[in-house]
């Protein structure tokens, strides 16, 4: 590309950070009242500042973007740049077909931030504005990272050692037009049409259906008068009405012999140099003529001048390059994503963290904290930390000043803690953890690599001690990848419904009864890396290791014997809508509760989204709604490339069966295949897909148990046993040319190439802030992480979802 784009280096400067930071608080008028000495005195009891910015230093990165809109957007031809760690860049804004009227009097809302190791959890602060119409608003996103030269490690096994969690400032800067829709389609107005008179094959008119009537009605309709009707106008003076239409005498307008200079600039009006630019002149002798003014022309002029973009005095001309300073007057320095805090901890990774839900009975009047943020560490404790306000830990640097310290880098004791979560001897490691979400958010649920599940009291109380869980008990024998409280807003039984969802499928269970679930659900024998939990539409969406997703309609699979008396007539497939969205895994999915758009993350880099609506859910798959490419992440050798798709354009889904005929597979039985099959060619029946490390419970497995039959050297026979592996004994060049030949002409079906494992996105992440909503960021095994403004292609709202 052809446009440079911004980048906001990392300072290690504390004081410019205090700077940067009070500059911050006064765009977003956050500033409040000063922080006093009690407060103080209480956060340094339970913060301690640090400076260890030796022991985290991630290589810089080589990157550049590329807009596919361009027709002429190729990755040798990209425009290379190095972001350092803990910088972050704005992307150039997507023009279509090189149009630079599209992006001029605004700047991109697209980032790209250089968090450094790889990334597993990444979680938008809730938060709730004093002033939720500014113009400009404070987003907070924690990003957890593994540390450098770390991008990997193995589920159950402990770790110890330095290890951040960080906290990333976006100003989320609004214009006028970003509250109406943006369509990209022009709106039409429908000419009505006329009735047309039907003819037969005769050209008559054909006659009108049904008996006629005894005693025809003749409607008479009163003749038009000719010429055009006059305006009845009084003399009266005009008088504000109403109506449409207003009568305004004309002004007689009479020039001087000599220009006359006035002592005072008079204001000039837009309806004045609207006037004067139409170049028409009203006369002395059109006095009494009046003027129809319409106000519905006044209607559609403040729409159009809502539509305009909003420039700052600083700003330049129309025909200008891009001014140096938003629309609002911030530096491009301060309106770049910026790192405000460095959490440290001893788990060397985290797993997962979630912020604790905003409740009516919250502290939310105190000012000086950002909120409650529970981490699942590396060494298998679970932690609650109480995280500040930047300007808070700025107040508590300047009034310490203790020598090589960073109010940036800093240490929280945990308010709620459990180091240790044992069952006999075995320990388990938590991977992934939920709030509750019905009434006040006082419970925490988590899933661990060894299938058990483990529910905390949440409490501030006693914050020195030990807690250990409410309730622990085995949901799986095998790791447990997310878990989900059911939506709060369904009733109050509904406030002890979980479900689980890993390696062997998704449960539903009940909290006062955890021995045995409600429901057992295993539609394939897949991994299931991640689930979401919807109240409307009444919905669970899962991914899947193999690339696909599925919907399961909790309407659609109401289970109503007891209440009919009758069998249940449905398969196990009932209410299971299946999207082949990829080849490589999803990893991470989530709905958005305010505008019900989903976004999905792969392995291959990519990130999509799509609408989703009731008709989709709850009736047949002709109701379903494209899915757009959010962003793509490649690698050209050792350059990271930064895809932005062309807007509302959809993807192709993936067919469910290949052109070959085999089965959509895991990308974990592509990669236990052995380099060398050709030596001795492996076969697998059509019908039976390999490579799986769980079965569903019920089926029969006969099939994938059976046994090659024993006696010819050459060939196996397995018309009986299906499934069963081939082995051909082939010789010397015979044998090679027969691998040719099947390589090059077998089905004429180019072989995809695996991605990189550099290039995969772990997790993807909704804001649910008001005002916010379109905020959409992910990040992966590169250390990148993205954060854009998605743009409507419609109104936005819930009520739109069906």
């Amino acid at each position: 590309m052809n446009e440079e784009c911004s980048i906001s280096l990392f300072d290690y400067s504390a004081e410019n950070h205090v700077k940067a930071v009070d500059s911050i608080s006064a765009i977003c008028n956050e500033a409040g009242a000063d922080i006093e000495m009690t407060d103080i005195n209480r956060l340094s009891s339970s913060v301690t500042l640090l400076r260890e910015w030796r022991h985290f230093s991630y290589e810089p990165k080589s990157f550049g973007f590329c807009n596919e809109a361009e027709k002429s957007c190729e990755p040798k031809d990209v425009n290379t740049r190095t972001l350092p760690q803990f910088s972050s860049a704005r992307a150039p804004k997507v023009k279509i077909d090189d149009d630079e009227s599209s992006s001029f009097g605004e700047l991109s809302k697209d980032f790209v931030m250089h968090v450094g190791g790889s990334v597993w959890a990444l979680e938008w602060c809730p938060r709730v504005h004093e002033n939720p119409d500014a113009k400009a608003k404070c987003e907070f996103l924690a990003v957890a990272t593994h540390p450098p030269q770390s991008y990997s490690h193995k589920i159950g096994v402990r770790l110890s050692g330095r290890g951040i969690i960080q906290i990333w400032c976006i100003i989320n800067v609004k214009c006028e037009n970003d509250s109406a829709p943006i369509s990209g389609k022009k709106k039409t107005v429908k000419s009505q049409k006329k009735p047309s008179v039907e003819l037969n094959n005769n050209g008559e008119p054909k006659k009108p259906r049904g008996r006629p009537r005894k005693h025809p009605v003749e409607i008479t309709e009163p003749k038009k008068p000719k010429g055009r009707p006059k305006r009845k106008c009084t003399t009266d003076p005009p008088v504000e009405l109403d109506g449409d239409v207003l009568c305004v005498e004309a002004l007689s307008v009479r020039y001087p012999e000599e220009p006359v200079v006035p002592e005072t600039p008079l204001p000039v009006t837009e309806s004045q140099t609207n006037n004067e630019s139409s170049g028409q002149v009203l006369s002395s002798e059109n006095v009494n003529i009046k003027l129809p003014v319409r106000r519905r022309r006044q209607k559609t002029q403040r729409a159009e001048e809502a539509c305009k973009p909003v420039l700052s005095e600083d700003s330049e001309a129309v025909g200008n390059n891009v001014p140096e300073k938003v629309s609002s007057g911030i530096s491009e320095d301060i309106a770049l994503p910026r790192l405000v805090l460095c959490l440290a901890h001893n788990g060397k990774v985290a797993w997962d963290m979630k912020w604790r839900p905003p409740s009516a009975d919250d502290d939310s009047l105190n000012k000086h904290r950002m909120g409650y943020l529970a981490v699942l560490l590396g060494n298998g404790s679970l932690e609650v930390w109480d995280v500040p306000m930047p300007q808070a830990i700025s107040a508590l640097y300047l009034s310490s000043k203790k020598e090589a310290t960073d109010p940036r880098f800093v240490k929280l004791a945990p308010v709620f803690k459990c180091s240790n979560l044992k069952c006999g001897d075995s320990q388990s490691i938590p991977l992934t953890v939920e709030w509750s979400t019905f009434g006040n958010p006082d419970f925490l649920l988590a899933g661990c690599h060894d299938g058990t599940v483990a529910l905390w009291k949440f409490s501030t109380t006693k914050s020195s001690e030990d807690t250990r869980p409410l309730l622990f008990f085995s949901a799986d024998t095998s790791p447990i990848r997310a878990v989900a409280w059911a939506p709060g807003e369904s009733d109050q039984e509904s406030a002890n419904v979980i479900a689980t969802a890993g390696h062997k499928g998704l449960k539903f269970w009940d909290l006062r009864d955890p021995y045995r679930p409600l429901w057992d659900l295993h539609p394939v024998p897949r991994f299931i890396y991640s689930l979401d939990w919807l109240q409307d539409p009444k919905c669970v969406l899962l991914s899947f290791d193999d690339g696909t997703m599925r919907i399961l309609s909790l309407v659609k699979v109401a289970y109503d014997v007891p209440s009919t008396g009758r069998p249940y007539p449905n398969t196990k497939q009932q209410g299971l809508s299946v999207y082949n969205c990829s080849s490589y895994p999803i990893w991470s999915i989530q709905v958005s509760r305010l505008t019900g758009m989903a976004a999905y993350c792969t392995a291959d880099g990519s990130v999509s989204r799509f609408q989703l609506t009731a008709k989709a859910v709850e009736k047949d798959s002709r109701n379903r709604t494209p899915h757009f490419l959010c962003g793509r992440l490649t690698m050209n050798d050792s350059t990271f490339i930064v895809h932005s798709p062309a807007p509302n354009v959809p993807i192709t889904l993936k067919k469910p069966v290949s052109e070959n005929g085999e089965k959509q597979r895991c990308l974990k039985s592509l990669l236990n295949e052995s380099p060398n099959r050709h030596t001795s060619p492996l076969a697998f029946a059509e019908d039976e897909d390999q490579g799986l490390e769980s079965e569903p419970e019920g089926t029969n497995n006969k099939s994938s148990k059976s046994k090659a039959k024993k006696g010819k050297a050459n060939t196996i026979d397995e018309d009986e046993n299906r499934g069963a592996l081939v082995c051909v004994k082939e010789d010397g060049d015979e044998g090679e040319e027969r691998r040719k030949e099947g390589s090059n002409s077998s089905s004429g079906v180019k072989l995809e190439q695996l991605p990189p494992k550099m290039v995969a996105m772990h997790r993807v992440r909704w804001n649910m802030n008001k005002g916010s909503e379109r905020w959409l960021c992910y990040g992966g095994a590169a250390g990148i992480v993205r954060c854009q403004e998605i743009a409507s292609s419609g109104s936005v709202g819930k009520q739109n979802w069906r």
